[in-house]
């Protein structure tokens, strides 16, 4: 439920706001597999096992036959040539089963409840100057609950669980946290010429306390429950810049400094439980331009180019994340590209064409370069990509375009999943390879 209000009066402006949200969500995550494929086919899984049925091959046959099959370079693997999947669920029970089902289930549950209220007062001290300034209050109540169904395995001798996940025992265990703050902003524009500002803003903006619960086994495959408060991440924002436009130019350039205190990360851990951290502090600065230039009434140019300090502080505060990148973050992003219009027999014909570059970026939270079970790659190198369209329109009749993507079919990746990269697998998202389409449309 929201009320606002606004007010006006002269060179005044007052904007209020009461709001109240309570939210409740439950989220369950399944998991099933034969356990002789799981153990066969999961490169953690196999990993780990390989060296204990090494161990106990001389005094067990069948364990040594397992060991023989999981043997890293003259096992079997964990396809065949036809695609079959091999597992070792038959080799263990003597070929009286064939598979072994085996079932987890995760469930998380929350409750949320925020109020909040906020003030936003603007003033006119001139014609050429504008100043508003604002706070917000917020309170907020937070709750998590968590159980886990996780049982022992057969192939692991009915020991442990399959997944590094600890069996709460039908038991569901629960925290909570009560927390507010106060937002400011503070922002002044100046209009230094017609249609052309100079601006300075400060802002507070917060992440909420995150209530974080888990379960993981020992080493003997009991279960552990885990507890965490994650506190509020609090980010400060300074900025300063220009905007303005003539008939021929449109610019915006703008520099920025971003504080960040209990900056709070996501990631799976080495067991494969997702876990929230506090990453500690960081200082960030950044500078962003952008403009349009109209060089005549044919051609006009555009681009835009941000510089990112994308990096956490390193310092020893921040313990192992310090001088990690930011999450799905570049330090350099540009675009550039050129726009051709032109009259045809009362016809509009329009081309647009562009550009976009984007250096490095990891989407590991945890910032490994190289994933430390597969070998393989966790950050997606720099590339561009190319866009295009060709227009031409009978303005309030019809018109027709042909527009393409990625026109040098740039290979890319999008996103890498680091949930599969917790179990050695990490998961791999291209991206759109070249692609074009024909649009029509028709007024009447």
């Amino acid at each position: 439920q929201e009320l606002r209000g606004h007010y006006t009066h002269n060179k005044l402006i007052v904007s209020t706001a009461l709001s109240y949200v309570d939210e409740g969500n439950q989220r369950s995550s399944a998991f099933s597999a034969d356990e002789g494929s799981y153990l066969m086919c999961v490169p953690v899984a196999r990993n780990g096992l390989a060296p204990l049925f090494n161990q106990f091959a001389s005094s067990n046959p069948r364990i040594a036959a397992l060991a023989a099959v999981l043997d890293p370079i003259n096992g079997l693997p964990c396809t065949n040539a036809d695609g079959s999947v091999n597992s070792l669920s038959p080799l263990a029970t003597g070929g009286t089963r064939q598979s072994l089902p085996y079932f987890a289930l995760l469930e998380d549950f929350g409750n949320n409840t925020t109020r909040s209220a906020l003030v936003d007062i603007g003033y006119d001290i001139s014609e050429r100057l504008h100043i508003d300034a604002g706070a917000r209050y917020v309170s907020e109540d937070r709750s998590s609950a968590y159980r886990a169904i996780s049982p022992p395995a057969t192939l692991l001798l009915n020991l442990r669980p399959l997944l590094s996940v600890g069996d709460t025992g039908g038991q569901t265990f629960k925290d909570s946290s009560k927390d507010d703050d106060v937002l400011v902003r503070v922002n002044a524009r100046y209009e230094w010429r017609d249609q052309h500002y100079a601006y300075a803003s400060y802002s507070q903006g917060r992440r909420s306390v995150v209530v974080d619960i888990n379960s993981t086994v020992d080493a003997n495959g009991q279960a552990i429950i885990t507890n965490a408060i994650i506190p509020a991440e609090r980010m400060e924002n300074f900025e300063l810049g220009l905007k303005g436009q003539t008939p021929a130019l449109r610019y915006s350039a703008a520099l920025y400094y971003q504080r960040y205190q209990a900056f709070q990360v996501g990631f799976l851990d080495g067991a494969g439980i997702f876990r929230v951290a506090n990453a500690g502090d960081t200082n960030n600065a950044g500078a962003e331009l952008s403009a349009q230039w109209q060089l005549n009434d044919t051609f006009g140019l555009f681009s835009h180019v941000n510089i990112f300090d994308h990096t956490l502080d390193n310092n020893a505060s921040n313990g192992v994340f310090g001088g990690n990148t930011l999450e799905n973050s570049s330090e350099n992003t540009a675009t550039l590209g050129f726009t051709i219009n032109h009259t045809v027999n009362e016809k509009q014909l329009s081309l647009n064409v562009y550009g976009h570059y984007r250096s490095e970026f990891a989407t590991d939270p945890v910032r490994q370069p190289i994933d430390p079970v597969s070998g393989l790659s966790l950050v997606q190198s720099g590339f561009t990509v190319f866009n295009s369209s060709l227009a031409l329109t009978r303005p309030n009749d019809w018109s027709v375009s042909l527009w393409i993507n990625n026109l040098t079919d740039k290979q890319y990746l999008s996103d890498i999943s680091d949930v599969g990269a917790n179990l050695g697998m990490p998961t791999y998202q291209a991206a759109e390879p070249r692609t074009w389409g024909i649009s029509v449309t028709l007024e009447r």
